[in-house]
Parts: structure tokens; C-alpha cells; sequence
């Protein structure tokens, strides 16, 4: 069977797929050592909200309101 121009495409997605699910993540190695993420995908665990802005986690991001301005 011939591979046609989408097979290649779903194959590149998957494999990117696969490996985004671990880079956000520590090995054991990492957190024995005592490293911590930077941003969990989950929460606001270790950062402080500044301004006026509302944050709040969207789709594993970090995203703010339109309320005025802010940063963390």
C-alpha cells in the first residue's frame, strides 16, 4: 500500500502528542535532586499574583482576565 501525504502528517502528530505529555514532568532523579516545575499545568502553586488581574488556569496555561493589568 502506498502511504498517502496524511499518514505521515497523523504519525508526526502523535509522536508530538506522545512526547508533550512528558515535558512537564520531573523524573525521580529531578525531584530526589529537589527540583520543583516551574508551573504544574494545574494550579498557581508558587506564584503570586500581582495588579488587578484575575488569573487562572485554562486548558494547562496560565491565562488572565480583562479586569486591568497584572502579572505574577
Amino acid at each position: 500500500m502506498k502511504d498517502t501525504p496524511m499518514r505521515p502528517i497523523a504519525l508526526t502528530l502523535f509522536a508530538c502528542a506522545c512526547l508533550s505529555a512528558q515535558v512537564n514532568s520531573l523524573t525521580p532523579k529531578e525531584i530526589s535532586d529537589g527540583w520543583i516545575l516551574l508551573f504544574d499545568g494545574e494550579s498557581l502553586f508558587g506564584w503570586t499574583p500581582e495588579g488587578k488581574a484575575e488569573w487562572q488556569i485554562a486548558g494547562g496555561a496560565l491565562v488572565a482576565d480583562s479586569s486591568g493589568s497584572g502579572w505574577l
